[in-house]
């Protein structure tokens, strides 16, 4: 699909590629080799969108300041669910506050379950650099 002669086609799917192996859902070693491809394509926005991914090295810091500022969010969303708004409390909003409460803090142990660590570099897994 990388060298495909439509140039549109060839970025979207180089981009995904990019996005799926930061966000770790494809990161294997044929996700790094068929990136790898594009950099023999003939379209110099292809090659220089190939090469940065290769080059930049601070990819996995990117989702890792995400993840941090989520869970400030996280904490700040839990305190905006336990104030109390408006008139008084009867059981139906207890129910409701406490199923919110449950939810977040199911969000939250969600997210703590899924960290994957890879100490390689995506240039070190290439076949034949």
């Amino acid at each position: 699909m990388l060298q495909d002669q439509n140039e549109s086609a060839s970025r979207r799917s180089l981009n995904v590629m990019i996005e799926l192996y930061k966000r770790r859902i494809w990161n294997d070693e044929k996700t790094v080799n068929v990136i790898a491809e594009a950099v023999y394509n003939s379209n110099a926005k292809i090659v220089v969108a190939a090469c940065k991914f290769f080059l930049i090295l601070d990819y996995d810091y990117e989702s890792e300041g995400e993840e941090s500022s989520d869970e400030d969010k996280g904490g700040d969303k839990m305190a905006l669910l336990k104030q109390r708004k408006g008139s008084k409390m009867t059981k139906n909003r207890e129910g409701k506050l406490e199923r919110a409460i449950k939810q977040e803090k199911r969000k939250q142990a969600r997210k703590g379950l899924v960290k994957f660590s890879t100490d390689f570099l995506p240039i070190d897994t290439i076949y034949d650099p």
